[in-house]
Formats: structure tokens, C-alpha cells, sequence
């Protein structure tokens, strides 16, 4: 049990030390690159264009930042998942006695941490990619014919894709 506290010790400390614009893995909606959320991809099985990708990681950016401004914290998400787990591990370790308690009380809390951590992970995911394949049907039906045929799914773990930079053989180069 002492080797799964502290995985999940490194696993906070490594979340909390942030400033990364993508975070690895389940975590990803935890950074502040929107594309490393996104699958992008036309359903007429033509490649992407630079111009395309662009104007995804335009709009994806903007529904980050919109989401950013409604949701609450990653850290409220932690406590307020942790603490209810910590107490449940708090009282089935009370039949041990004291020690038991305290551990499994830490061992709840953390594990439930972790959990509220995904749980902001995934809201920010979905309502980014949401947002973003709106914002792509809004502006196709607009007019805008750069945009037809191209979509965005969520991505709850991360993609090779950077507002910089798309994953390796995503576009077609000119």
C-alpha cells in the first residue's frame, strides 16, 4: 500500500508542477494546449490543410478560453472528490484502530483527488471539443468553405497534436 501512496503522490506532485502545455495521458484537459484534445479529421478522406489546422486550433483556443472562464478549478474538483473518499477510507480503517484509519483515510483521499483530477480532465476535454466542432458547423453554415467536411472529436488522452504543431502526416504540406 506504501508504494501506491506514494505513485500517487508523484502522480499529484507531477500534475501540480505544471506549467506544461500538455499534460500526459488521462490528464491532458489539465493543460493549456487545446489541439492535444482534439482528434481532427474530414470525412471526404482528404488530408487536412495548414489552413485548415490552423483555423481549428483558432477556434479550439477561443473555446478554451471561454471554458476556462465558467468551470471551476482542477483543484476544487481534487478536494471536493478527495475529501468524500478520504473519509469513507477514514472510517473503514477506524475498525483497525487509529494507524489504520489515518492510512486508509490518506489512501482514500488521494485516490479520490486523483479521480476529481480526471473528472476536470474530461469536463474540459469534452467542452472544448464540444465548442469547437459548433463553432466549425457555425461557420460552415456561414459560408465558410474552408470548413466543410471537417470535424473534431474529443480526445481523453493526449494527441500528437500542438496549436503549433499537428501530429506527424495529419496535413498535406504544399
Amino acid at each position: 500500500m506504501g508504494k501506491q501512496v506514494l505513485h500517487s503522490i508523484a502522480l499529484v506532485v507531477m500534475v501540480f508542477l505544471g506549467g506544461c502545455s500538455t499534460m500526459p495521458g488521462t490528464f491532458n484537459g489539465l493543460g493549456s494546449d487545446p489541439m492535444s484534445m482534439l482528434v481532427v479529421y474530414r470525412t471526404d478522406k482528404q488530408q487536412i490543410t495548414e489552413e485548415q489546422y490552423k483555423a481549428v486550433g483558432a477556434i479550439a483556443q477561443e473555446a478554451s478560453n471561454q471554458v476556462g472562464l465558467q468551470l471551476s478549478s482542477s483543484l476544487e474538483a481534487a478536494i471536493s472528490s478527495g475529501f468524500p473518499f478520504g473519509i469513507a477510507g477514514a472510517g473503514g480503517g477506524a475498525v483497525e484502530g487509529g494507524l489504520a484509519a489515518g492510512a486508509a483515510g490518506t489512501a482514500g483521499f488521494l485516490g479520490g483527488f486523483v479521480g476529481g483530477l480526471q473528472n476536470a480532465s474530461y469536463a474540459n476535454v469534452w467542452l472544448v471539443a464540444d465548442i469547437t466542432e459548433v463553432t466549425l458547423r457555425d461557420r460552415e453554415a456561414s459560408g465558410d468553405k474552408t470548413l466543410k467536411g471537417l470535424h473534431v472529436s474529443a480526445a481523453f488522452i493526449r494527441t500528437g497534436n500542438t496549436v503549433v504543431e499537428p501530429a506527424h502526416g495529419l496535413i498535406r504540406r504544399k
